[in-house]
């Protein structure tokens, strides 16, 4: 597994630390979840069918 670094402003890193309050979670773990349904939502976006 590789890890990073990422840097955040004050405004998003109090969004992310309250995010990952509200879970129950670590700020990396809610990092990691909210990145991971970014990227599904880009490449599979709503209302979009994949061809069989």
């Amino acid at each position: 597994m590789k890890e990073y670094k990422v840097v955040l402003s004050d405004d998003l890193s109090c969004i992310y630390e309250d995010i990952a309050k509200m879970n129950q979670k670590t700020v990396e773990e809610s990092l990691a979840i909210v990145l991971e349904r970014v990227i599904h939502t880009l490449l599979n976006p709503p209302g979009e069918r994949r061809k069989s």
